[in-house]
């Protein structure tokens, strides 16, 4: 017997196949692109910072009472380009990681957009992008988004969206949701950003999995079947290999 969610949609099987090919389809391009550029990037600033030590190392280490004029012109102006090379890339790396951030979580705002127009089709989702109206709409389904898995990492992530969205300054809100990688700063750089990432990232999948599996509930499916579908992957720490 097929179970229709409700006069205007498809049947729960339907659904819960959709959510299972949009789970698994969810890995971004850009995460491998990154990976790439991060690995160049890597190679670039220990270069430099390479250099930068060997100069320093030669300018502690002369008599600056014997060495010429032109050599030790010639050491402070190396160690300026050098210094000016470190600085372009790790500026180039704060780009990347503020894209990651953002476009991951953009990802996620249409990924639950579709999500909840796939269960609800008569439900109004142009206000989603709002996280209050958002949490409100989910927990009068009876899927609150605030039940699912890792749901703190991915509103930090928003937070953080948010905030790189106007400025390299770490907002109030992300202050006071206490997290860890901005605790002291006062302005997002490339290692704060990508320890953060590095961290969150993960729990994206098991977020979407979690999120879907009470949508179903919420539907008169077995949630617990369909979290048996991602065994073993799902854990405390997940790496879901889609």
């Amino acid at each position: 017997m097929r179970r229709y969610t409700n006069r205007y949609s498809m049947d729960i099987d339907e659904v819960r196949n959709k959510y299972l090919k949009l789970v698994k389809g969810t890995t971004s391009t850009l995460d491998y692109l990154s990976d790439e550029l991060y690995s160049e990037f890597s190679t670039q600033i220990s270069e430099c910072k390479g250099e930068l030590d060997r100069i320093e190392s030669e300018l502690s280490t002369e008599d600056n009472s014997n060495i010429s004029v032109d050599c030790y012109n010639d050491l402070i102006a190396r160690q300026m380009e050098n210094q000016i090379e470190l600085e372009y890339v790790e500026s180039k790396v704060y780009v990347i990681r503020e894209l990651e951030v953002i476009y991951k979580y953009r990802n996620i705002e249409i990924a639950l957009k579709h999500f909840i127009s796939l269960a609800y089709p008569d439900a109004d989702t142009h206000g989603l992008y709002n996280w209050d109206a958002l949490k409100e709409l989910t927990k009068s389904k009876g899927a609150s988004i605030s039940q699912a898995k890792h749901y703190q990492s991915i509103n930090d992530l928003r937070r953080v969206s948010n905030a790189l969205k106007h400025s390299n300054q770490i907002t109030n809100d992300v202050k006071k949701a206490n997290i860890k990688e901005f605790k002291g700063l006062n302005a997002f750089c490339g290692n704060s950003l990508g320890e953060f990432y590095k961290r969150v990232e993960p729990s994206v999948s098991e977020f979407y999995i979690s999120f879907c599996g009470l949508l179903l509930s919420s539907l008169g499916d077995s949630e617990s079947e369909w979290l048996e579908l991602f065994k073993p992957y799902v854990s405390d720490d997940p790496e879901i290999p889609f």
